[in-house]
């Protein structure tokens, strides 16, 4: 038998950032969560279980092109994935951090607050659905001993063909 070069123990991560929204979504950039599940299955790949959540204000909520756009904060989006995130780290041995690439993907279940009709009709009911979400991202791990701290800037892609960007929306994050 040989002996293992890695850690393969299941890990527990938790996160949070700033998601720069997609200009179509008309939402404010706004602070996300993140909870996940992973494990190491070779000593440069690990693969995590990440649940990834949003609630971003609408920059406005008016009908569009009517002039009735107006300021109402209560209403907005609210972004909840679920994904499985690989990452290739690039170890060197004697450094305590790593960069990485990350890939994933996943289901995105959406609840879209804009206004779509004039107000004068009183509020309508969100827009609500679950489509396909991808992520590109590049980051960094650093071993602190029991713990480690990652930092990680990256781009999500919505499949979302009903919104108002009829194909996806594309979002960033750090």
């Amino acid at each position: 038998a040989m002996a293992q070069s890695y850690d393969d123990r299941f890990y527990v991560t938790a996160g949070g950032g700033v998601g720069f929204f997609d200009s179509d979504r008309d939402v404010a950039d706004n602070v996300y969560g993140t909870l996940g599940f992973g494990k190491f299955i070779s000593p440069n790949i690990s693969i995590d279980a990440e649940l990834w959540h949003d609630n971003p204000d609408l920059n406005k909520s008016g009908v569009s092109g009517t002039g009735l756009d107006t300021e109402i904060t209560e209403r907005n989006w609210e972004l909840m994935s679920l994904s499985i995130v690989g990452r290739y780290h690039f170890i060197s041995e004697g450094r305590s951090w790593n960069p990485y690439v990350s890939l994933g993907i996943g289901a995105q279940e959406h609840h879209d607050g804009t206004q779509t009709q004039p107000m004068a009709l009183g509020f309508n009911k969100s827009r609500v659905g679950t489509d396909v979400v991808t992520s590109l991202g590049l980051g960094f791990q650093k071993d602190m001993g029991y713990a480690s701290l990652r930092g990680e800037v990256g781009v999500r892609v919505d499949m979302d063909d009903e919104g108002v960007s009829d194909d996806y929306y594309t979002d960033g994050y750090a």
